[in-house]
């Protein structure tokens, strides 16, 4: 089967807890929210969610296709857990992101600068495009109507 193209976009909101940007595969461009309710450093140490509704809780996922929220099923949450939570803890754990977040760059984003906070806006992103050998099952997840993602069988 051939590979699909996917491209990731994440934007920084809050550092480690909140994040927000867009998925697109194939034809469809599906905008997305991360929400952590235990910080990105913090699950290094947590211990392992006890299922599935715990797992949901902690990390919060919201995915929207032409501005209205897509329900997901819990097949459809873990593949965008894969795609995106990651996606954000590697992104976090970059050492320009770290970097980015100290100091003065890191004071503007948050809004603590003393001054400058009121003159200027600042924020961090990365944009990732990859290839992946999606499953026919999971094809077929993506070219249902919600998705729309019109992927090759």
């Amino acid at each position: 089967m051939k590979p699909v193209s996917v491209e990731r976009h994440i934007d920084q909101v809050v550092d480690g807890s909140k994040y927000k940007g867009y998925v697109q595969i194939g034809k469809a461009k599906l905008d997305y929210e991360l929400d952590f309710a235990v910080s990105i450093p913090e699950t290094d140490t947590m211990p392992e969610p006890k299922d599935q509704a715990e797992a949901r809780r902690i990390f919060q996922i919201t995915v929207k296709k032409d501005g209205s929220d897509i329900p997901l099923t819990d097949q459809e949450w873990g593949f965008f857990f894969s795609m995106l939570v990651m996606f954000a803890a590697e992104f976090y754990h970059l050492p320009q992101t770290r970097d980015s977040n100290s100091g003065t760059m890191g004071k503007l984003m948050n809004g603590t600068h003393s001054f400058l906070s009121h003159m200027a806006s600042v924020s961090i992103g990365m944009t990732s495009k990859s290839s992946f050998n999606f499953s026919p099952d999971l094809r077929t997840m993506l070219n249902t109507p919600k998705f729309d993602c019109k992927l090759a069988a």
